[in-house]
């Protein structure tokens, strides 16, 4: 899974393949995405059985596989993690 700090895919990239509780202080950091929001996302997930990438703030945001980019995007992300469904 890939977020950007730009439209459509630009900008600072940062990405994950495996689920991550802490953007800030995680095993993989996302040095970006404490003081800017996420503009637009990637689902490049590969798995037959977590098709769903799940990304928290307050509320929560599912983006499915192979989906993803856009401009519509403008949250600040905490965390996320990969679910059978969207919830």
């Amino acid at each position: 899974m890939c977020v950007y700090s730009g439209d459509n895919g630009t900008g600072s990239r940062c990405s994950w393949s495996n689920a991550d509780p802490d953007w800030y202080s995680g095993e993989v950091q996302c040095s970006w995405a404490d003081n800017q929001v996420v503009r637009s996302i990637y689902n490049r997930g590969t798995s037959s059985s977590y098709n769903w990438v799940v990304l928290y703030t307050g509320d929560h945001y599912c983006w499915a596989q192979n989906g993803g980019f856009g401009s519509e995007f403008n949250t600040k992300i905490r965390s996320h993690r990969w679910r059978t469904s969207c919830s």
